[in-house]
């Protein structure tokens, strides 16, 4: 944990049990939330870090209902139930009830990038009042976002079913949401589009860039009072950027 004001660390947490934590999602009861690639495992924490949940086998990745390969991001739902993007391997995202059980799973890839085929979901946002649960399709530089299946009234649409997406934005890496703007960063794609955050108005699917130049960025977070912070993988820092008409 990091005070936002002076950039000291106020407090730390896993060393010796997490091997490579990749994913990291507070949900609306201050539980925190770690995916981690190297361990193939999801890890559910209270603010006391005292362990409430865990999910995938030690050091065993796989593909089936109770295996993961290198999971890379988690959402969580006010009911309880969340979302991994199973995630450098299997090209899937899971749903899961408050318990843990698999209710729902979509995605993988055949190595073509049709609708709902993924090559790494690297990020996931859940965006309940909408019902979508979007997915930052990294290497097919785009975001596709589906029926999250957690609404009662007329959005209670099957799970997976594809809403809306946006094409040719970059090498996604990590996006969040913030009053129905998803927020997100890429990378260079080798071909002409740098590096960049951006926002995408999920009221009708447009993208703007925010900032651009941003080299090196993996994931992402906004605060309450709309401050974006960026982590970055060189240099090894997390930078704080105001979101602009939040």
């Amino acid at each position: 944990m990091i005070d936002p004001n002076s950039g000291t660390v106020a407090k730390e947490f896993g060393e010796g049990i997490f091997y490579m934590p990749h994913g990291l999602t507070v949900d609306s009861n201050d539980n925190i939330w770690v995916t981690d690639v190297g361990l193939h495992q999801i890890f559910k924490y209270d603010k006391n870090f005292k362990l409430l949940m865990k999910l995938g086998e030690h050091l065993k990745p796989g593909s089936d209902k109770k295996h993961f390969c290198k999971p890379t991001d988690i959402a969580i739902a006010h009911n309880g139930h969340f979302f991994v993007a199973d995630g450098y391997c299997n090209n899937r995202i899971m749903k899961f009830d408050e318990n843990g059980k698999l209710l729902a799973e979509f995605g993988h890839s055949n190595g073509e990038a049709a609708n709902s085929q993924f090559s790494i979901p690297h990020s996931i946002a859940l965006i309940e009042d909408l019902n979508l649960i979007c997915v930052a399709d990294r290497e097919n530089e785009r975001i596709q976002c589906f029926s999250a299946g957690i609404a009662d009234d007329q959005r209670a649409l099957p799970v997976g079913m594809l809403i809306t997406k946006a094409d040719g934005v970059g090498r996604i890496y990590a996006i969040r949401e913030k009053k129905h703007y998803l927020v997100g960063v890429t990378e260079s794609d080798g071909e002409g589009i740098e590096p960049q955050l951006f926002v995408m108005d999920m009221n009708n699917g447009k993208t703007r860039t925010f900032v651009r130049g941003i080299e090196n960025a993996h994931s992402l977070a906004i605060s309450d009072d709309g401050i974006v912070y960026v982590g970055q993988t060189g240099p090894k820092q997390i930078i704080q950027i105001p979101l602009l008409d939040q």
